[in-house]
């Protein structure tokens, strides 16, 4: 099934007592370019395959409902938005120290997950960011009616999640960093998605204030992605600080980053943490060195 849509954010509105600093420009028009929507349950496990007229109206009343818009063609401010969403659906997670996915008996109820990959290029941008979502809910096996709808249910979390990122695309640097608190761990790795692909090195400060009290492991992992992205000398200062031998896969996330990043600061670190008394982090520090070698950087 192939679907070509237009999305457009539903960005709330500045609020007047705030005064014009709090204002910005609202987000642009998103043009998803390409919906490409498959069933990937396996040959075991599917007991009904669903068809576009299943799957096709709820997901668009899904996405409609979110305040998005259908339309053949996009401005040429607009940014661009290209998905692909897989369904698996009609199985159930096997208990145990290992769980699997089975096959559930007829007229049960099993499991419908989404998987969608999106590729996000503000207006004016020749790089597209990698978005991955994911959404599941239980769903009937056999198509009495309702699996269209059940199925598309567990598409909701993917639709809020692009409308997030769609909100962000408006937002002046300073105001998204300020995003970077937000309670929830979604929008603050959506946020650092958005601050990574813009290089701007005003976010150093904000992205660094975070890695010191984000206790999401998969946002921090990102906030250093982000750092090294940027890659200024504060982005090389505030690495440095994370780098914890204790902690072996933050360690080896930072020194990643650094060796991206380069410069006399980051080679000094390495010269200095390489004579650590243990032997995986000097092997550790050596690796990263190398790649930093590799790419010609002092």
């Amino acid at each position: 099934m192939l679907w070509t849509l237009a999305l457009a954010a539903c960005s709330k509105g500045p609020d007047p007592a705030a005064g014009p600093a709090s204002e910005a420009p609202p987000a642009p028009a998103v043009v998803v370019t390409r919906f490409r929507v498959e069933d990937a349950t396996p040959a075991e496990a599917r007991r009904y395959t669903p068809t576009e007229a299943d799957l096709g109206p709820a997901l668009k009343s899904r996405l409609e409902a979110a305040g998005l818009r259908f339309a053949d063609e996009a401005p040429d401010d607009a940014a661009r938005l290209t998905i692909t969403a897989r369904v698996v659906h009609g199985f159930t997670i096997g208990e145990g120290l290992i769980p699997a996915a089975e096959p559930a008996p007829a007229n049960a109820r099993g499991r419908a997950v989404w998987a969608v990959e999106a590729r996000l290029r503000p207006p004016g941008s020749s790089e597209g960011q990698h978005i991955f979502l994911e959404g599941m809910d239980e769903a009937p096996v056999v198509g009495d009616g309702a699996l269209g709808d059940r199925v598309a249910k567990a598409f909701d979390p993917v639709v809020q999640g692009l409308k997030t990122r769609v909100g962000l695309l408006g937002l002046p640097t300073p105001v998204l960093a300020t995003r970077l608190d937000d309670p929830d761990p979604a929008v603050r790795l959506a946020v650092v998605d958005q601050l990574a692909i813009r290089r701007d090195g005003t976010a150093v400060e904000a992205i660094s204030r975070r890695t010191r009290v984000e206790k999401e492991r998969e946002v921090l992992l990102r906030l250093i992605g982000a750092l090294a992205e940027i890659g200024d000398d504060g982005a090389a200062r505030a690495l440095i600080d994370l780098a914890n031998p204790r902690d072996r896969e933050l360690l080896r996330a930072v020194l990643d980053a650094l060796s991206v990043v380069g410069g006399e600061r980051v080679g000094d670190f390495f010269d200095i943490l390489a004579s650590h008394d243990d032997a995986d982090v000097r092997a550790m520090v050596e690796d990263a060195r190398a790649r930093l070698q590799r790419k010609g950087a002092p």
